[in-house]
């Protein structure tokens, strides 16, 4: 009597297999891509947080003061000032945010800096901020090392690197970034939600046709008071949209 052949698959069976595979491997793959980059912006939120309260903590030594952005007698830049406040360095560093401007990763012993401190908040006594849980402390932008002058303060919420203004696909996180705000929270803002609304219609100086939807001083959190910075000479104090009243 012959024998059946053994249990194997047949090249139909084999392929039916492989389809189905690929079909699940479709369908879970975005899932798994949205589950990440959910999960880094939550690490993102919970590291610009604990920066913020640093922050704060560093305020009840210096009279309720903030540090400046760059102090002007030692040029420390302000994650200088609060260091000795954070307990875990990574916090410095948002987890898609290692690029340098020019798109290269910075080498692994470097301790990357994805946030920045805006201009008229810098040195400014933190209680008397108005409406504290909307004056904006920190935000995303720029990626430098620790202690770097470049992008350790801001002139808009929608600046990635350097002076400029960018449109939201250059943001970190899904066309938004996280911001941390006087009070000490710190929440996650999709363009043009949030910080990036708040209006100065009277200071239009920087205004660019690449945002239409972003008139004037839109999302404006500098002051306008130096020469540096793109900021025009001449200018009086001003107190930006990041102040609310």
């Amino acid at each position: 009597m012959r024998k059946v052949a053994g249990g194997g698959f047949t090249l139909i069976e084999l392929l039916v297999v492989i389809a189905i595979i690929a079909i699940l491997a479709a369908i879970l793959f975005p899932i798994f891509a949205t589950a990440k980059a959910t999960a880094n912006r939550a690490t993102c939120t919970s590291n610009i947080g604990q920066l913020s309260k640093a922050m704060l903590a560093y305020a009840t030594d210096y009279q309720g003061r903030i540090p400046d952005w760059v102090s002007v007698t030692d040029r420390k830049i302000w994650d200088e000032a609060i260091y000795k406040w954070v307990k875990n360095t990574k916090v410095f560093t948002c987890p898609v945010n290692r690029l340098d401007s020019t798109g290269k990763p910075w080498p692994s012993n470097v301790i990357v800096r994805s946030y920045c401190l805006p201009k008229n908040v810098a040195r400014q006594i933190v209680e008397q901020a108005p409406k504290p849980s909307a004056t904006v402390l920190l935000f995303e932008k720029g990626s430098q090392p620790l202690f770097t002058y470049a992008d350790s303060t801001g002139e808009w919420f929608d600046q990635t690197y350097g002076y400029s203004r960018d449109p939201s696909h250059k943001f970190w996180h899904a066309n938004g970034k996280n911001f941390a705000f006087c009070d000490g929270h710190a929440a996650y803002f999709k363009y043009p939600e949030g910080p990036f609304s708040y209006n100065f219609p009277n200071f239009t100086a920087w205004s660019t046709p690449a945002y239409p939807n972003n008139p004037g001083g839109k999302g404006y959190c500098g002051y306008a008071d130096t020469t540096g910075a793109g900021e025009p000479s001449g200018c009086k104090r001003l107190g930006g949209a990041n102040l609310p009243r």
